[in-house]
């Protein structure tokens, strides 16, 4: 019978492997924190450059945001209130030159779902000098009209569609809705109906 005495004060360890182990380990955590370190420079680089941009920009509404007010305070001034009001007469006058009933109608064709009628459609000028159109709508159903609105959102004749009101009719499913939309013109289509004519 064999019997192993181990006599050493202190037991044999592995001392070498378990550095090696533990020096791998390290050395994958430093390269791993060394990359996402050169990661977040890079990020904060690039939106240094993006936060640089947005205050450029910022910069240049503040400054054109101040040109406009003293425009208008030029504008606002007795001696200038008649060439402000017929710069708002010639404005209105190009606006609605501008409107063309076929192509609102065929914008509207383009996006109005089956299960809605359009029952009155009036166009005015607002004090922008914008297009507003009022549509009155009538439909059994509420989601169609809803449908209506988000896809005008999302047409580049369209701006800031809104349901207005919605009212059903006493003893019918039909319900009958009032919209608001500002009505893009594109500059080239006013500059060409103001030269020429529109229907």
């Amino acid at each position: 019978m064999r019997i192993d005495l181990n006599l050493a004060t202190r037991p044999y360890q592995d001392v070498r492997s378990f550095y090696a182990r533990w020096g791998m380990i390290v050395a994958l955590t430093a390269l791993a924190a060394a990359a996402l370190w050169g990661l977040a420079v890079s990020r904060y680089n690039s939106t240094r450059d993006v936060r640089e941009k947005l205050n450029q920009a910022k910069a240049e509404l503040s400054r054109l945001e101040e040109q406009r007010k003293k425009a208008e305070e030029l504008m606002a001034t007795r001696e200038n209130a008649p060439t402000k009001q017929r710069s708002d007469f010639l404005n209105t006058l190009i606006a609605r030159k501008a409107f063309s009933w076929t192509q609102v109608f065929t914008d509207l064709e383009s996006i109005m779902p089956a299960r809605v009628q359009v029952t009155a459609l009036a166009p005015e000028v607002t004090k922008e000098n914008q297009l507003e159109l009022r549509l009155k709508l009538s439909s059994s159903n509420r989601a169609a009209v809803l449908e209506l609105v988000r896809k005008m959102e999302g047409s580049e004749r369209f701006r800031q569609a809104q349901v207005r009101s919605e009212a059903r009719r006493t003893n019918e499913d039909t319900i009958e809705f009032e919209v608001s939309t500002l009505y893009v013109v594109p500059r080239r289509e006013m500059a060409a109906t103001a030269a020429g004519g529109a229907d």
